[in-house]
């Protein structure tokens, strides 16, 4: 099931909506970290924070955390295994892409704090506080934090909403290629630290990252 910005996002039984630029980018993440999981599941809430503080009107939504978590796994089996094709291949189809879903108009607006999909706008698990519904971490205190981001992001941007974009959501063979087997940005050359003019500098890749997709 593809559709939604030229293709960026599935439909999947097991993983609910996947957008799969979040799911390339973490699984690069996870991989170039070695492995570490708790590095890349952070590179993902971080990322989600700051949207959210600002206003951005794709903090939060009903795939982003739940995707990043498949993310990380992908990234973790690409570690040990040979053939990354085959690897991406099983994992997705493992998930049960599927054409029958619910709009996702219907999703439009739901926040998701937790690692597991938002399959319906009716799921039994989602709470309300003030204008905001959303699926709940397990965590209160984080729950808690992330709907205080939530609400000053949105005094800052009152006409916030789900916006899908098709600016970069095309991700082709060639650049999922790129980011998990050669460790390439998306476009371009392969990245290179600068060079320090003085003392050598340690460049610490998921700060750079993070830095770079804000």
């Amino acid at each position: 099931a593809w559709g939604g910005a030229k293709g960026r996002y599935i439909f999947t039984e097991q993983g609910g909506w996947i957008d799969l630029r979040h799911l390339f980018r973490l699984a690069w993440v996870a991989k170039t970290r070695h492995g570490k999981m708790i590095s890349a599941d952070l590179a993902g809430v971080l990322i989600e924070e700051d949207q959210a503080e600002k206003g951005h009107p794709s903090a939060f939504t009903y795939e982003d955390l739940s995707t990043n978590s498949l993310g990380v796994q992908l990234g973790m089996q690409l570690l040990t295994r040979s053939d990354p094709a085959a690897v991406i291949g099983k994992f997705i189809s493992d998930l049960a892409p599927s054409d029958t879903y619910e709009d996702p108009d219907a999703l439009t607006g739901i926040l998701n704090f937790s690692t597991d999909p938002v399959l319906s706008a009716n799921d039994p698990t989602l709470r309300v506080a003030g204008r905001w519904r959303y699926k709940p971490s397990g965590n209160p205190y984080k729950d808690k934090y992330w709907l205080s981001l939530m609400n000053e992001g949105y005094a800052r941007n009152p006409s916030r909403g789900e916006v899908r974009t098709t600016d970069e959501s095309q991700l082709g063979l060639t650049e999922v290629w790129r980011l998990l087997m050669n460790d390439h940005r998306r476009t371009g050359p392969p990245w290179q630290p600068p060079k320090p003019k003085t003392q050598p500098r340690k460049i610490d890749p998921l700060t750079t990252w993070i830095e770079r997709h804000r």
